[in-house]
């Protein structure tokens, strides 16, 4: 931040009068003055004119040189101007550029400019393919971990040695043993069944870990 007398010097060489002026007031001259320079430099008639007044002057001459030079290009290019605003005029000359630039490039020049719009075409597949992937590995694992967070609440049998079994998620509500059917929520009480699906290795039960 400049200090009252970095102010006052600033002033001074812009043939301001400091004489009593504070540092916001200071700030005040000089700006306004940079402004009427501005303004003047655009052929903007300046008497009168405030801060703000000349803020939107120069804005609007700004905006006003910036169309009617677009308009002259785009007549160079043979483009209908007619009701086109400035955003308008620039879409309008920058594709009319690219056609023309194309047409006169020679069959190499031709190749590469293919090569690379289909090298830039590639690229932006690819760039959505992985994050169309990211997004699904992501719901994948959103889904695991709340699958997992879900208790699972299905009966346990523990043997002599204390190891956990149960069965699995994929098993039959009723299983065939020694000829009879009979329920997994039965049979996961019954010692004598489940120390032989146990020692037999069954695949209709897994072990907790």
């Amino acid at each position: 931040m400049a200090k009252k007398p970095e102010l006052i010097e600033q002033a001074k060489t812009l043939g301001i009068n400091t004489e009593g002026l504070t540092v916001d007031q200071l700030k005040a001259a000089i700006k306004l003055h940079n402004l009427t320079e501005e303004a003047k430099s655009l052929e903007i008639t300046t008497e009168g004119l405030n801060e703000e007044q000349l803020e939107t002057a120069i804005s609007e001459k700004k905006t006003e040189l910036e169309l009617n030079e677009l308009i002259e290009k785009a007549k160079t290019l043979e483009i209908e101007t007619e009701g086109l605003d400035a955003e308008a005029l620039k879409v309008a000359i920058s594709e009319k550029e690219t056609v023309e630039e194309k047409i006169e490039l020679n069959p190499t020049q031709l190749r590469q400019l293919k090569a690379k719009e289909l090298r830039a075409a590639n690229k932006k597949k690819l760039d959505t393919d992985a994050k169309a992937q990211e997004t699904k590995e992501a719901e994948q694992k959103s889904a695991a971990e709340t699958a997992k967070a879900v208790k699972d609440t299905r009966p346990t049998y523990e043997d002599e040695r204390g190891l956990k079994f149960r069965f699995k998620k994929s098993t039959p509500k009723t299983l065939n043993i020694d000829g009879k059917t009979r329920k997994i929520s039965e049979l996961i009480k019954d010692d004598e069944v489940m120390l032989e699906l146990v020692n037999g290795n069954s695949n209709q039960i897994e072990q907790l870990y």
